[in-house]
């Protein structure tokens, strides 16, 4: 059974272009997008999904601080951190707050994909279990 993943991002491109990446995998099903923070969380509660790609950067609340929120109410979904800032600081804080990965955006596809994939594994096999 696929891992089913939310797509949070506020670049409406960026989103269709994650959605056509990620609907070409076999170990993952899209159920939903987010263009907010408010949005994310709200989907997060209703879908459940097994895993959440994060944009660092949005205009009412940043990803990780989704993150924290997510991590306060339960361990959540796999949260993989999708940015086009792939500074240290960043890196460290997603790290801190529970990320499970940290891709930059301009990281080649099949990249991106082998992380998302990779937790999708993980979910499978138990590995890393939060």
């Amino acid at each position: 059974m696929a891992a089913t993943l939310l797509i949070v991002d506020d670049s409406l491109l960026m989103r269709q272009r994650l959605r056509a990446l990620f609907s070409r995998l076999d170990a993952v099903e899209v159920i939903g997008e987010a263009e907010n923070a408010e949005t994310a969380l709200r989907l997060c509660h209703e879908l459940r999904p097994d895993i959440v790609t994060l944009d660092v950067s949005m205009p009412d609340r940043s990803g990780l601080e989704v993150l924290r929120d997510l991590r306060s109410r339960d361990p959540g979904p796999r949260a993989a951190i999708l940015t086009n800032f792939p500074y240290s600081s960043f890196r460290m804080q997603s790290k801190e707050l529970g990320a499970d990965c940290f891709i930059c955006k301009s990281d080649p596809p099949a990249r991106i994909t082998a992380a998302v994939e990779d937790l999708a594994l993980q979910l499978e096999t138990g590995e890393g279990a939060q």
